[in-house]
């Protein structure tokens, strides 16, 4: 999660670890900074990725955000997946690209945890996919 210019924007890649495609996926904002906010990515066949950014207007208020990722891993069946992502305290300071500019050395620590807040984001929602399917596929023979 990031704050630019007076935006946050919470950005993230899907991932399908399932043998099958997924088949209406959705990431939405459902607690905290950007509630309410998401994006409609479609069908992820197996083994493919998906990034997806979601934004909203900076209000000050709260420092974290539960991100779901829905999806449809048989018909009729909908899954869900959490995962719980921070705006960093130093972040709420570098409302500018000027004042990255000015703190030296803060822009890369940023992209470092903008990184492995994606990374966490990407496993966790992969994870969960091929979970749905292990538990889909032995109920299903």
């Amino acid at each position: 999660m990031e704050i630019l210019s007076g935006r946050i924007f919470i950005r993230g890649i899907t991932a399908n670890v399932g043998d099958k495609a997924a088949e209406h996926v959705n990431v939405t904002v459902v607690e905290g900074v950007c509630a309410g906010s998401g994006v409609y990515l479609g069908s992820l066949d197996p083994e493919e990725t998906l990034s997806f950014s979601v934004s909203c207007e900076e209000s000050g208020e709260g420092n974290e955000s539960l991100v779901r990722a829905y999806f449809q891993p048989a018909l009729g069946e909908v899954s869900h997946t959490d995962a719980v992502v921070r705006i960093p305290a130093t972040e709420r300071e570098l409302v500018t690209p000027e004042t990255l500019t000015e703190r030296e050395g803060v822009g890369k620590g940023v992209g470092v945890l903008q990184t492995a807040v994606v990374a966490v984001v990407a496993i966790l929602v992969g994870v969960a996919i091929g979970r749905s399917w292990a538990r889909s596929e032995s109920v299903g023979t």
